[in-house]
């Protein structure tokens, strides 16, 4: 049985484990996008939490509660900062899909919702191709996957990082 007190500490600990990893995630990638201020600025926050967690962690080892729910908010945190990591990043993605044949259709899909495909032809393993490059935001390429999955299941595609993204605004949602 769980006395109450127990069950919010172990909530807590989920609550400041979540936020401490996720500072941590997020000041990573920050400071891997040399945004030195913002990562350090970030890690100071981190630092605080991640003392009360620690702290609060060490004194109850004895507390399989406390500990999952650390287990827990490390596992959620970590998944939150690479979300706002993502959301936050100015860079892009290029997401490249080669379809047999013209690609005829899956350039109409994205065009028609807003996304600027360029096409080239090409020649694949059982003749014609065409290979369809789409810059996007990197917190827009599901998006643009789902319109490439939908309209052309058989397509082959993959997603290289842009560092710099600049060009027509992304389509409204």
């Amino acid at each position: 049985m769980i006395y109450y007190s127990e069950a919010v500490a172990s909530a807590t600990m989920a609550a400041l484990a979540f936020v401490s990893v996720g500072l941590w995630t997020l000041r990573v990638a920050l400071t891997a996008r040399d945004r030195k201020l913002a990562g350090a600025a970030v890690a100071a926050g981190e630092a605080v939490v991640f003392a009360l967690v620690f702290s609060n962690l060490v004194a109850n080892l004895g507390s399989w509660n406390r500990i999952m729910g650390y287990a827990i908010g490390v596992a959620v945190g970590t998944i939150a900062g690479l979300m706002l990591n993502e959301r936050m990043s100015r860079g892009g993605v290029v997401v490249e899909a080669v379809v047999a044949g013209d690609g005829a259709d899956l350039r109409r899909a994205l065009c028609s919702r807003g996304w600027p495909a360029t096409s080239v032809g090409a020649t694949g393993l059982n003749g014609p191709a065409t290979m369809l490059f789409v810059a996007v935001p990197t917190f827009r390429k599901d998006d643009v996957l789902d319109i490439v999955r939908a309209t052309a299941p058989e397509a082959f595609w993959s997603i290289r990082t842009a560092p710099a993204y600049h060009g027509l605004p992304a389509p409204e949602r």
